[in-house]
């Protein structure tokens, strides 16, 4: 898989004109999206660690978006490791309510919990 063009970095980054600033911010949600797919098939192929690779770079190009977060947190829960999803969905539930004031959507606490008492 091709995943170094999933890598590159941002659009003409020293460049503010508006054209450039729509472009890049359409180039960044289809790289975020492509980082996703990747990541769910990679999954699919039972290969985590890339998938858990690619997650993380879209974690770490937007840390605010839960999606990201979610990816991450459905390829640990996929090989097992309940304590890792938990770790990163606290992670994320820290950072969004200390950034934005806000708890995590419904649908990703679920997941959360119920795959925790799942596992138990």
């Amino acid at each position: 898989m091709p995943t170094d063009l999933l890598r590159s970095g941002e659009l003409l980054r020293d460049w503010n004109d508006d054209w450039v600033v729509s472009d890049r911010e359409r180039a960044r949600q289809l790289r975020l999206h492509a980082l996703d797919s990747a990541a769910k098939a990679l999954c699919q192929a039972h290969r985590f660690a890339e998938a858990l690779d690619l997650a993380l770079d879209s974690v770490q190009d937007d840390p605010l978006r839960e999606s990201a977060h979610r990816r991450v947190i459905l390829i640990h829960l996929a090989e097992g490791n309940a304590c890792e999803a938990f770790r990163q969905y606290e992670s994320f539930r820290t950072l969004i309510e200390a950034e934005l004031g806000l708890p995590p959507s419904r649908a990703l606490r679920r997941l959360v919990t119920s795959s925790i008492l799942e596992s138990a």
